[in-house]
This record gives structure tokens, sequence and C-alpha cells, in this order.
């Protein structure tokens, strides 16, 4: 412990700081001296000004600072160079759609003359995007660089002045150690010595002390994730009037077909070699986008569009988007005229948010006349609706519906058995494609496969795979592994010498590999039978009800409906749930007319 200073009177080693005077003393009072404290007071009760003599201390030689990567970039800059990375995978995922789709070349095209000045396409969607964004990157990251380089000048400029000056003031208090080295004696003085000026004497700090550049991994940003560019992808394609759902991009993801998933495969070495560690888990994405991220992003992406420069994104193709739910779920003509109609009476938004939507027609002065709460993917309410109708039809809790007039639409309607049969047959035969037998989404984790008496046995087994399945896998692997290394091209002599028949599965919108046959219709009965009559009783589907049980028919047709939409049963529980009962709303406000 360093030594106390004595009084030179007294002996004494006691010193406290009078509250009155400012002056340090010892325990028998007396002064210290060669110590002065000036005040000089300009106005009787105004402010004052202090200068008061203080110790510095010596001067401490930092270590040598650690080199600094120069490859890596960092700041604004490393963030233009995260969004030119973004640019070049959404440039390559244009191509493969192109090519997978057979896109027109205006899916892609930037002021094309081809299209409405109000309908902007995938590049065009993609400017607007960066630009509204909470932050949008640099337009000239080099004068950013440059003014950052200058901020790093001043202060390492600023830095050196100060160790010379703690450098002289170290020489000039030599002779007086005994005072730096009481720690007691050094707190008094420092605390003595705090200025109490005003803020006018230059203490505000300079803008070159602040920080320039904002670290972006710090931020989640989901406008800025890779996800981002798959919901330009989405709108660009219901700009051109496209029917594709969120799904159909998430299987493509799957399939390592569209570039998402590791997409250093994709990007040239010279872009990578520049990205921080932050930047590269921004760019690779463990896992594929979910269809409700992407329509929150998608959704809010256009509603920005239509507010801020007037861009207005077209309903989704209503009657291919129906047609689609309606073949997924097995149904016919008569079925998709029913869910239309149904579709019609609610009054379900057909827009990506549900802002862009027409107003409700009001029966009543109270009847509401916008969408609150509809803010849904356009497949999911055309899906809810499906349910809707299906639960119309053959009720689905158990009890057995028959038609009993010859004006009855359930008699074009496939029979209750006939049916659920062909329902069930239907998603057994896509669980077993090779599409879809590795795929990493979180809904088809959880398909199972039955035995012949119908009960299932779990997921599954590699045993089970057949010689066309094998050769899924190995074009899966080479997707997903070897796509743009040199081990892709070297494997030339392998297929060379040993020529192997490969499976051409189909993805995206294909619809090959689903079970067709004919099913038996349905068939009037008389009134003496005990079956009820379709869509007279009616049971509403609660979906809070957390004790309740889910009838094994209805179950089947939602887990059919969520793997079409891509959603979880729970949300699409509460989705059927509200329809039903502003179709019921609807019902008795028609009566009270």
């Amino acid at each position: 412990m360093a030594p106390r200073r004595r009084c030179p009177i007294c002996r004494s080693k006691q010193w406290h700081k009078e509250p009155s005077s400012g002056l340090i003393t010892c325990s028998e009072g007396h002064v210290l001296q060669n110590y002065i404290n000036e005040t000089t007071e300009t106005t009787e009760l105004g402010p004052h000004s202090m200068k008061k003599r203080t110790i510095k201390a010596g001067g401490k030689v930092k270590g040598s600072k650690r080199i600094s990567n120069t490859i890596v970039y960092h700041g604004q800059k490393a963030r233009y160079h995260y969004f030119q990375c973004l640019q070049l995978l959404l440039r390559k995922q244009i191509q493969v759609l192109m090519k997978l789709w057979a896109l027109p070349p205006e899916f892609e095209a930037i002021n094309c003359k081809t299209m409405c000045p109000r309908k902007v396409v995938c590049r065009d969607t993609w400017a607007l995007h960066l630009s509204l964004l909470d932050s949008p990157p640099p337009a000239e990251p080099y004068f950013q660089a440059e003014e950052g380089n200058r901020a790093n000048d001043a202060d390492k400029q600023t830095t050196e002045d100060d160790r010379d000056k703690d450098v002289s003031g170290t020489s000039s208090s030599d002779g007086d150690k005994d005072e730096v080295d009481d720690p007691e004696m050094g707190a008094l003085l420092m605390e003595n010595s705090e200025t109490e000026g005003s803020d006018d004497d230059g203490t505000a700090e300079s803008p070159l002390k602040k920080p320039i550049f904002d670290n972006p991994a710090t931020k989640r940003r989901k406008g800025d994730s890779p996800a981002g560019n798959v919901a330009v992808l989405v709108l660009a394609c219901w700009t051109l009037r496209l029917p594709v759902v969120y799904t159909d991009f998430i299987r493509l993801i799957e399939a390592y077909t569209l570039p998402y998933l590791d997409p250093f495969q994709h990007l040239p070495v010279e872009l990578t070699r520049h990205l921080s560690k932050h930047s590269k888990r921004s760019l690779c994405p463990d896992f594929p986008p979910s269809a409700m991220n992407l329509h929150n992003i998608a959704s809010r992406l256009a509603k920005n569009l239509s507010l801020s420069f007037g861009v207005t994104t077209p309903d989704v193709n209503a009657a291919s988007f129906l047609w689609r739910a309606v073949r997924h779920m097995g149904g016919n003509p008569v079925l998709y005229t029913l869910t239309k109609h149904l579709a019609k009476i609610l009054q379900l938004p057909l827009t990506v948010n549900a802002t862009l939507a027409a107003p409700l027609s009001q029966i009543h002065r109270r009847d509401p006349t916008g969408h609150l709460n509809d803010n849904i993917a356009p497949e999911v309410g055309i899906g809810a609706t499906l349910v809707l109708a299906l639960k119309m039809l053959y009720g689905l809790d158990g009890l057995r519906r028959e038609p009993m007039e010859e004006w009855d639409p359930a008699l074009a309607m496939p029979d209750h058995a006939s049916f659920l049969q062909h329902l069930q047959a239907v998603g057994e035969s896509e669980t077993h494609q090779g599409a879809v037998i590795f795929a990493v989404a979180s809904w088809l984790r959880l398909v199972t496969y039955t035995s012949d008496n119908g009960r299932s046995v779990g997921h599954r087994s590699v045993l089970t795979y057949d010689d066309i399945d094998v050769n899924a896998y190995i074009s899966f692997c080479e997707r997903a592994l070897l796509r743009n290394n040199s081990d892709a091209q070297a494997g030339t002599a392998a297929d060379e010498y040993f020529p192997l028949e490969r499976n051409v599965s189909g993805e995206g919108m294909n619809e090959a590999g689903i079970v067709k046959k004919l099913l038996s219709a349905g068939r009037i009965v008389g009134n003496e039978s005990q079956a009820l009559n379709p869509a007279r009783t009616y049971i509403l589907h609660r979906a809070q009800d957390s004790l309740g049980v889910v009838h094994d028919e209805l179950e089947m047709v939602l887990e059919r409906v969520c793997g079409y939409v891509g959603v979880s049963q729970d949300e699409v529980g509460i989705i059927v749930e509200r329809i039903e009962r502003r179709g019921l709303r609807w019902m008795e406000k028609k009566k009270r007319v």
C-alpha cells in the first residue's frame, strides 16, 4: 500500500477537505501548503469560471494494437457488400424460375415498355424494396469509407497529443511522487479539480467521436434477410397473374433447386471473401422460410409500395388458385362452383394485403366496411372456404349425410366413404414421391404412412425405398452438395462409364403422381332414411377449445389443406372458425331482411 504523506508540523496522516473554503487540512487544522484554489467571479450571482492546478499522473504507454483484417469489410461498406450478394442471389433465383416455369422475359426486365407504367416486376420491385427499408444501403460507400478513415486519423492524432501532454506533465512532477502515491490524497485532489463550467465550455461530444457506422448484425430486420428476396419474387409472380403460392417456393428451396440454402455455392469467391461472420450468418439461413413469414414480408412490402409510390399489386388469380386447391383436395367442378359461391358471400380479400382490397358491401348501417383481421394469405382463405364447403357436403363429424332432392349439388359429388378413401390414397401417394421424401419442412417431418388396416405406424423407414427413391436421393445430394463445385464436374467420368437411369421428378406446381380414379357418385335416399340432409345440420368448429377433440374426418381434411397452404393445422382451424361465424351472421341478416 502507498505510504501516507505526513503533516510537516504535527506529523499527522489524517487529512480532510473543508466544505466551506475547499482547503485541505490535517486533523490538527494545519492547511496543506502549495495548493492554490483560484476563483474568478464575473458577476455577483452569475456563472463563474475556475482555474485549478492539479498534479497529473504519468502517461501510460499502451501496448501494440491488434492488426485488423483489411480484407473483411465492416460498417456501411459491409452493408453495401451484403446487398450486393443479395442482388446477385436474386438474379440467380430469377434465372432458375424462368427456366423451370418457362416465364416470359418481362419477369426480370426493368422498365419494360410492354408493361403498364404502374405495374412493376422483379427488378423494379427489388429496387423499390431497397428504398423502403428502415436503413437503405448506402449509395456511395467509397466516400463513406473515406470519411471513416478521416475520423480514425483524427482520433489517432488526438490520442498522440494527449500522450505528449501526459509525458510533459510527468517530467515536471518528478519531485512530487509522494503526493501521487497517496490514493486518498489523489481522490481529494481529483474531487476538488472537477470542472463546473457551463454548457458552452466545449464539453459537447465531437461528431468524430460518435460511431459513424451501425453494426447491421445487431439488428434483426426481416426485409434485409434472404426471405425478402423470395417475397419480391412472389409479388413479381402475382403482378404477372401467375397462380403460384408460397409453398411452391418453399418446396423449390427444400429441394435445393432455388438458391437459398447454402448460397455460397452460387456466389463467387471474390464476393464471399469480404464477408464478415455476421454477414455470412445472415446470408445463410438454416431452414427455409415459413409461409407465414413470407406473407408478412410480402404484405408489408405491397402496402408500402401502394402508400409510397402508388404501385398497386393486383389481386391474385383467384380462378387458378381455387382450381389448384380443388384439385389438391381431389374435387371436381361442382366443388369448385360451390366454393366460389361461398367465397363471394363471405367477401374474402384476394389481395396480398387487406388494405388493398375493395371495401365490404353494407346491408345495414352498422355493417363494417373494412377487412378487419383479414390480412391472411389468399390461399389460406381459399383453403378455409374449401373446408367449409366440404363440411356442408359431408359434415365431417361422423354422421352420414345423403342428398334427398334432385337439385342437390351433393349428387354430383362422390359419396362420403369414397371421397375420404380417395383423399387418404392421394396423401399416401404424395408422401412416397421422390420430390418430397427429402424435404425439410416441419410439416413434412410429421407425415406418417399407414398400413393396410389404416393404422398409422410412424415415419417412413428407409427400408421401404425402392430404386426410384434411391435415384431421387442421389439426385438430391448432387444438387445440395456438388452444385457449382469442382466435384460436380469430376463426376462426369463415373457417369460415362457407369450410367444410371435417372428419374426426373416433378417440382413446384407439377401434379404428376397423383392418384386418379373414378369415384362413385352420391344417390338420392328417401325420407325414411336415417341419414341427414347436407347443410341442414352443421357443427361449428371451435379452434380455441383446447380440451375438444377434432373428428378424424375433419382432421384428415385439415391436414390435406395444410399441406397445400404450408401453415399449421391450428392456424387453418382459426380461419375456418372465423369464416364459419361470418357465414352464420350473414344468414341471420338475410332472415331479418
